[in-house]
């Protein structure tokens, strides 16, 4: 729980410098440009995850048991350095071609720099599997830290200096060179036993573990960043900037979700084994109430504050990134409930491939009918209905595994009163915007933002749906000073 507190505290700030990094690219670019650098990351973040997630996975399942830790990890970057080089050099031949794709010529002199970005990310995956599973998550949480301000620090430096695209990419492929130098050399301090680094027979095992892992990295990534391909390949680089900007899932969320239900898995499996169904639904559903209750007031603030929210940060230019954003919001209220959890702690993991194929295909479908219909606001909508059907494929699985009706497998009272609690008192507050009493942007959003979380609080307690006994739900694990 401690290493687990560090970790998220230190992704929180990481998530926290990239997204003042955006705004900082936002304000110092063109849009023109502020579009291509975003198909850079989104071409090198997608196809690092789709190379990197598959073998990082393994190393989580064969490092903390092996003798062979440090042969284990380095052939495993040994493996995923030559895969990376492979697939980079498919990115450069393919150049002239993913540049007519994207509508954007200028890609194509720059498709080295997403190559070399791509190699250098997949590699990267590699870093929380390892520290975490030779027991050293504080060097990673510490990194973290570290990385994020020194990469906030130097783009804005280079930014302000005034560089071209080509010399912004090269200072991130520099930084994450240095990232990368840092992770090898722990994993060189471990400890050898003598034999080899490359391990044919180990190399099958480890594929034969991996290989399905592999296809479903595919699937996933694409399930996510599908709505945003579509955009860079029908729109224009200025509209996929604004597109891509708006298209922000807010990190905390996320987080939260993750956290909380990674703590109860192990309780899950117990439960499920034990054959205590009603015992397992009623902990799920102790779980949901706390994160709706965390999650909806969060998801209400920003879509009546998300025109001033967006203009404040990335200035009017990217006012029509609002109505994306607001869309992206909605996704929020799937977000309350981390379903694959659920299948996991019940052995169910096939389903959460064929979940994450429908989510694909439906998200793809819907975006490309409903872009000819409303614009490029279509593509959100599209990713949310993918969000949906896979809910409800997971709700229809979750069903049946504990022979329950739907009405029986969600809180589902609580959850529409406490949205319907949120909206209310959302809507209530913001009607001090008609005083005109805030001019600035900055002083409404934080006004507002304090009006609605104090009457959110008081009538939580008011109406019990918060005792103060569930407090200590929210509180987080310290080292104390014995250990």
């Amino acid at each position: 729980m401690r290493h687990s507190t560090f970790l998220i505290l230190s992704k929180i700030f990481n998530y926290a410098a990239v997204f003042f990094t955006g705004v900082v690219l936002t304000r110092s670019l063109s849009k023109a440009e502020y579009g291509t650098f975003s198909q850079f990351i989104l071409l090198s973040t997608a196809l690092s995850l789709i190379l990197g997630t598959w073998l990082a996975k393994s190393i989580y399942y064969f490092v903390p048991t092996s003798s062979q830790k440090k042969e284990i990890v380095l052939q495993t970057n040994l493996v995923l350095f030559g895969v990376g080089l492979m697939v980079g050099l498919l990115v450069w031949l393919l150049r002239y071609q993913i540049a007519h794709w994207f509508h954007n010529e200028s890609l194509a002199s720059l498709v080295i720099y997403i190559s070399l970005y791509m190699l250098l990310l997949s590699l990267y995956k590699l870093a929380d599997p390892f520290f975490i599973s030779v027991d050293k998550a504080h060097i990673l949480a510490l990194t973290n830290v570290i990385f994020s301000i020194v990469y906030l620090v130097v783009l804005t430096y280079v930014l302000i200096k005034g560089v071209s695209l080509s010399q912004l990419m090269t200072a991130v492929i520099l930084l994450y060179l240095g990232l990368i130098a840092f992770v090898l050399a722990n994993m060189f301090k471990l400890s050898s036993t003598g034999h080899g680094i490359l391990n044919m027979a180990f190399l099958q095992q480890q594929f034969k573990y991996a290989a399905p892992l592999f296809l479903a990295s595919v699937v996933i990534v694409l399930g996510y960043q599908v709505d945003k391909f579509i955009i860079a390949t029908i729109y224009s680089t200025t509209d996929f900037a604004v597109y891509y900007r708006g298209a922000i899932e807010l990190p905390l969320i996320e987080i939260i979700t993750f956290t909380i239900y990674n703590m109860l898995l192990p309780r899950f499996v117990k439960l499920y084994k034990a054959d205590q169904k009603s015992a397992f639904l009623r902990v799920w559903h102790e779980a949901i109430k706390k994160t709706t209750i965390l999650i909806f007031p969060l998801f209400v603030i920003f879509l009546f504050i998300a025109q001033r929210f967006i203009t404040m940060l990335y200035t009017e230019r990217y006012a029509g990134s609002t109505i994306v954003f607001r869309i992206y919001l909605l996704v929020i209220l799937i977000q309350i409930v981390s379903y694959d959890t659920i299948l996991q702690a019940t052995g169910k993991t096939r389903g959460i491939f064929y979940a994450s194929t429908l989510k694909l295909t439906s998200s793809l479908a819907a975006s490309l009918v409903l872009i000819r219909i409303v614009g490029f606001a279509g593509a959100a909508i599209g990713m949310v209905l993918g969000h949906v059907f896979a809910t409800l494929y997971y709700l229809m699985r979750i069903r049946r595994i504990f022979r329950v009706s739907l009405a029986q497998v969600f809180p589902w009272n609580h959850i529409l009163q406490v949205l319907m609690l949120a909206m209310c008192l959302g809507a209530l507050t913001y009607s001090i915007n008609f005083l005109g009493l805030f001019p600035s942007k900055l002083v409404f959003m934080g006004v507002y933002g304090s009006v609605f979380s104090i009457l959110y609080t008081v009538l939580l307690f008011k109406l019990k749906f918060l005792r103060l006994q569930d407090l200590k739900f929210l509180k987080l694990s310290y080292p104390s000073r014995t250990e």
